[in-house]
């Protein structure tokens, strides 16, 4: 199954990566994985997904201005940062102690 999966997702991202070709772009977007899944005959999920594609981009506030979606450099587009709570602590190296041997051991 996982097989399967995978070789579906090297062929809708070929066909996305023609779309890409053409408009001499580089980047593939949810737009050219919708347009390569008409391509390759999926009619049936490009039109609910492209529905539910528009509606996630309304919620957010960032409906491309072209054909393809365009990255929004505007403040108020920006994903919002991490919480501050995940911050990463570099941990101190240890420095190993030498201990006294006990009584039993003669030599040290």
């Amino acid at each position: 199954m996982d097989l399967c999966v995978a070789e579906f997702a090297k062929v809708l991202a070929r066909a996305a990566m023609q779309e890409c070709r053409r408009d001499r772009r580089l980047t593939i977007t949810g737009d050219d994985l919708i347009i390569g899944m008409r391509s390759l005959g999926f009619y049936n999920y490009a039109g609910p997904l492209n529905r539910h594609l528009s509606c996630y981009r309304e919620s957010e506030g960032t409906m491309p201005q072209g054909r393809h979606s365009a990255r929004c450099h505007h403040r108020q587009c920006r994903p919002p940062w991490p919480p501050r709570r995940w911050r990463w602590r570099r941990r101190r190296r240890r420095r190993h102690r030498l201990v006294k041997p006990c009584s039993r051991v003669k030599s040290w």
